[in-house]
């Protein structure tokens, strides 16, 4: 399983905040921000995101939102309420690595079904992969790249080692630099915005 945030998965003392004391933060910052990211974790696992959404929605704020697509199900409400103003989904390699990748067996009609929701959808919104060795090679973005062809952005991501929640990838080197650009000149023959990060 891939994770760069490994200190965030296991560190079980972080504090439980509410909603209301989320909302009453966010309204003392009004003037100083003018958004705010729903990232995780996964966050459209809580079946109460809808409600934080709206509420945040009505102080005026902009939010983005952080996906990896697999509940469907409430990215489609979520899409449909218009909670959203920017969604960005990760993708973590081919769908016949995803087990790799995740560390379990996977619908993989789920992902697809979120990628096909935000291609279709009216607000902004990106993909983006992070290009782990073993798990994400030429093959693999060439397989992501025509899943998601039409798609507005495709962000290519380097991976960093380190601290990861599978100890094999503590001491994988990252792509060379050039590795990336030929990712990105292959994802560009189905997508026309290709960024590297």
């Amino acid at each position: 399983v891939i994770c760069q945030n490994k200190a965030l998965v296991f560190n079980w003392n972080l504090p439980s905040i509410s909603q209301d004391e989320v909302l009453e933060y966010l309204k003392h910052r009004k003037g100083f921000i003018d958004g705010v990211v729903i990232t995780g974790g996964e966050p459209t696992i809580h079946s109460r995101l809808p409600k934080l959404l709206g509420r945040i929605k009505s102080l005026g704020l902009t939010i983005k939102l952080d996906t990896n697509g697999y509940t469907s199900k409430m990215l489609r409400e979520i899409l449909a309420q218009n909670l959203v103003d920017y969604i960005a989904m990760d993708i973590k390699t081919s769908m016949a690595k995803y087990k790799q990748a995740v560390g379990k067996e996977i619908n993989p009609e789920r992902l697809l079904e979120s990628i096909s929701l935000i291609k279709s959808s009216t607000i902004d919104s990106e993909f983006r992969t992070t290009c782990v060795p073993y798990l994400v090679e030429e093959e693999d973005i060439k397989q992501i790249a025509r899943l998601l062809e039409g798609a507005k952005h495709y962000t290519l991501q380097q991976f960093r080692d380190g601290d990861t929640l599978d100890p094999f990838y503590k001491n994988v080197p990252p792509y060379p630099q050039e590795k990336l650009v030929k990712f990105q000149h292959l994802a560009q023959k189905y997508i026309g915005s290709v960024r590297l990060k």
